[in-house]
């Protein structure tokens, strides 16, 4: 093992709910852009960004 993380073979589907390992947090996926995953909380409120191996699906 090196260490690094991997890239997942696809991105979240839009609107689905995921969890932010970095963060800890879970989010409803709004976008991806430029190689970031926007998420929002599940209750609203502001929207973050994370890294696409920094997603789990839920």
């Amino acid at each position: 093992m090196s260490g690094e993380r991997q890239r997942p073979e696809k991105e979240p589907e839009i609107g689905s709910v995921v969890r932010d390992t970095v963060r800890d947090l879970t989010g409803r996926v709004m976008d991806h852009q430029v190689g970031w995953v926007w998420l929002r909380p599940e209750g609203g409120g502001r929207e973050w960004c994370v890294l696409p191996e920094d997603v789990e699906a839920l």
